[in-house]
């Protein structure tokens, strides 16, 4: 590995660790929206029309074929918000990638019970490569079909427009210290401005205290006392010592 491999690997993980972070709740979130039209389509397809309804007197009908189109940014949370297996931490998905979610109507016996407990099964395929396998509840190696069931147990319960941000309330019986200091609880910003003011306070009080005792210490250092009548010095030692040492000039 060279050093440019090695630095686009890592700002690929910046982007990467975040979107797989915490069961991938980030991606969840964000594709949500995205998710919510997907499975419209699929799910007109597996469910049908309502009971007693005819398929052809419905409004909207399932589609043959839905097209989306994202980023590169698009693509990979959307894979991340399956499962963590079907993408790493340092692939980028390269240019013109392609996901592709295909719905089989299981028929004439072909589905085996153990595997497919519905009549409906779906293949994952990303850019050519298969990754149904991958998926969460899909074990059969040897075959690249698995129950709808196990898609729509991953992706309905994130299927939606409108998107949560807000954190779940926490249990007032385990908030104790870490919500008190927590940034995100008004508690915490209180006790962070607190501990900000106390510090500059003492901070100040500290240095006046420091910048005093040496203003008082230069200034009795040394004391100069002019002699009228010879026009003499007289210079005084500190204070601050025991016994002033006097020395007198007489102009020699």
């Amino acid at each position: 590995d060279n050093w440019f491999s090695r630095v686009a690997e890592y700002d690929i993980q910046t982007y990467t660790l975040l979107m797989k972070y915490n069961q991938s709740q980030f991606a969840k979130l964000a594709l949500g929206p995205l998710w919510w039209e997907i499975m419209q389509n699929i799910n007109q397809c597996v469910e049908g029309a309502p009971d007693g309804e005819d398929e052809s007197q419905t409004n909207v009908a399932a589609p043959k074929l839905a097209l989306f189109s994202g980023h590169d940014t698009t693509i990979m949370p959307l894979l991340a918000s399956i499962g963590p297996q079907l993408w790493n931490n340092t692939a980028w998905a390269p240019y013109a990638s392609m996901m592709l979610i295909e719905v089989h109507e299981l028929i004439d016996g072909q589905s085996d019970a153990e595997f497919y407990k519905s009549k409906f099964a779906f293949r994952l395929i990303y850019n050519g490569k298969i990754l149904t396998q991958l998926v969460e509840g899909c074990h059969d190696a040897n075959s690249e079909l698995c129950d709808i069931a196990h898609l729509k147990a991953k992706v309905d319960p994130i299927a939606t427009r409108n998107t949560n941000c807000f954190v779940p309330a926490m249990n007032t019986d385990s908030q104790g210290l870490e919500s008190v200091l927590s940034m995100s609880t008004t508690a915490g910003r209180v006790v962070f401005v607190i501990f900000v003011m106390l510090s500059g306070i003492s901070g100040s009080l500290v240095t006046y205290l420091i910048l005093r005792r040496f203003f008082y210490k230069s200034k009795g250092s040394r004391k100069v006392v002019q002699n009228g009548a010879d026009n003499g010095l007289e210079l005084m030692e500190s204070d601050f010592q025991d016994e002033p040492l006097p020395y007198n000039t007489n102009g020699h």
